[in-house]
């Protein structure tokens, strides 16, 4: 027991003295005369990728290759008639009529959001006549007028 108290302190005094001498071992930082420590340069700025679509040929840079970017016209705007949108059934008393476009139920004064072969395309309903409904669209300057399909 005694002798593991000395092997213990002996230890201790072995690494101390060892430390003691790398630290006295190394160059004074604080003398007259020495290098200045080197310093961490900054971070550099990442630039962030920027694609242009607009204009002609488009390349992506990653997949020249690629086919998916197709450049388009920005001038052209969509018109919508008739043919857009089906009429697909009317229902209801004269006074409450709703009319059924391409799977949407509208009724007369209504706004309504409808699926078109090019997309989601809002809708007014502006009446709901006997046999035929008014809309409006944003797309279309003047008012559509929709009919049962021949052969329905």
């Amino acid at each position: 027991m005694n002798i593991m108290k000395i092997s213990r302190a002996f230890t201790s005094c072995l690494v101390a003295s060892l430390v003691m001498a790398v630290a006295a071992s190394l160059p004074d930082a604080h003398a007259a005369g020495a290098a200045p420590l080197p310093t961490v340069p900054p971070e550099p700025e990442i630039p962030q990728s920027a694609f242009t679509v607009a204009g002609g040929k488009v390349k992506d840079p990653f997949f020249p290759n690629s086919t998916r970017i197709k450049a388009v016209s920005s001038n052209v705007t969509p018109l919508v008639s008739s043919s857009t949108f089906e009429l697909k059934a009317l229902t209801g008393p004269s006074e409450a009529r709703l009319a059924i476009i391409n799977n949407r139920t509208v009724a007369a004064g209504e706004d309504a959001e409808v699926t078109t072969p090019s997309g989601k395309l809002k809708i007014h309903c502006v009446e709901i006549r006997e046999s035929s409904v008014i809309i409006r669209s944003p797309l279309s300057p003047d008012p559509i007028e929709l009919r049962f399909r021949k052969g329905m």
